[in-house]
């Protein structure tokens, strides 16, 4: 693995760390983006975590694996090809389409895609056989979750090259057994936004929620989640899987879009609903909001993911572990709330709201 060209579209700060860490681990990487800006930014800030101690594994001969271009006929040469761009279908599509005109017919695509399936990224590739995902979660250079899933046309292959290449690269490959919208974890992340945001709407303070749902033992509170995915991001997904999954992901926009207007993003912008230094959100202390709603309606999304078959309760607690840092399993969190509880709470706020992240999924029963 170590020692082949990895060709990696988008140089936001999701794709620029992850161009680092193929670099760390002996990858000859071709980072691409149409905008300079946008590639001064990813050098500087790769110069700039060569430099932090947190990442031993980085030192200054790391740069030396990346090229930076706004040329995409530098694909030409990549034996693994991986998109991180803007979530949005058409540029998806439109890359993928485009870049099959210079790579060899042997060049794995891997697209780590927030929101999309498979199958509607590849509808415009001539070789649909050779995509499949590979979502990082956030921070790409922390966390080790790996989320692996083909399209109904991917070939086997692909799929085992895909681990195969998490693995080399230090992540827990989690391989899928179908495609959806949002994957796993982002459909249990963005319930817990949608009922973050309609809290915040209604006074609640950021640092008071946060506060409340570290107390489960995770690193970071679902807002300060949000400014960490970056603001806009966020918004674009959250339309993406209502599109889908319908009103259940419906959000009060006013806050998100106010944000966005002003530039506020997260911590790409170093501010959102946090303030935001050296990768790290300053968050007042807060009075801890009880946590048991995020935990009522995350559980209830998880129960869709097993009846729909997307993922097993097994794979989802390994999952929700890696991907948000948690010392134990998301069903496991259920039972320490009492499931029973849990869905009397959800019964509650439906009749209060009439808001569909709240309706009971029978299959999460007494």
């Amino acid at each position: 693995m170590s020692g082949e060209t990895v060709f990696l579209a988008g140089a936001g700060l999701m794709g620029t760390d992850i161009a680092l860490l193929f670099a760390s681990h002996g990858y000859k990487v071709i980072l691409f983006d149409i905008s300079e800006t946008s590639l001064e930014r990813a050098r500087k800030r790769h110069l700039s975590l060569t430099r932090n101690k947190e990442f031993t594994e980085i030192n200054p001969d790391t740069i030396e694996n990346i090229q930076y271009t706004t040329e995409i006929h530098n694909s030409e040469d990549a034996d693994f090809v991986f998109e991180a761009v803007v979530e949005d279908l058409y540029i998806k599509r439109r890359l993928f389409h485009d870049i099959e005109k210079y790579v060899g017919e042997d060049t794995v695509f891997a697209t780590n895609t927030s929101s999309y399936k498979v199958s509607e990224i590849a509808s415009h590739m001539e070789n649909k056989e050779r995509l499949a995902s590979m979502h990082f979660s956030n921070p790409p250079l922390v966390m080790k979750l790996l989320e692996v899933v083909g399209g109904p046309e991917t070939d086997d292959s692909v799929i085992d090259q895909i681990i195969d290449t998490g693995m080399a690269i230090g992540k827990k490959p989690i391989l899928l057994d179908k495609e959806c919208r949002g994957l796993v974890l982002n459909r249990l992340l963005y319930v817990a936004f949608v009922d973050a945001l309609i809290r915040l709407s209604s006074g609640a303070k950021p640092e008071d929620l946060d506060s409340g749902i570290k107390n489960l033992g995770v690193p970071y509170g679902v807002v300060e989640a949000m400014d960490l995915i970056g603001l806009d991001t966020v918004k674009r997904i959250l339309d993406n899987l209502r599109e889908a999954y319908g009103d259940r992901y419906n959000y009060p926009s006013a806050l998100l879009e106010e944000k966005i207007r002003v530039g506020w993003l997260g911590k790409k912008s170093g501010r959102g609903f946090y303030e935001w230094k050296a990768d790290h959100a300053i968050v007042p202390e807060g009075e801890p909001l009880d946590p048991t709603r995020t935990v009522a309606v995350v559980i209830n999304e998880a129960y869709r993911l097993v009846e729909e078959g997307v993922a097993d309760k097994s794979r989802i607690d390994d999952i929700y572990i890696l991907g948000v840092n948690s010392p134990v399993g998301l069903f496991e969190v259920a039972q320490l709330f009492g499931e029973e509880n849990l869905i009397d709470i959800l019964n509650n706020l439906y009749n209060e709201t009439q808001h569909k992240v709240y309706k009971w999924y029978k299959p999460f029963h007494r």
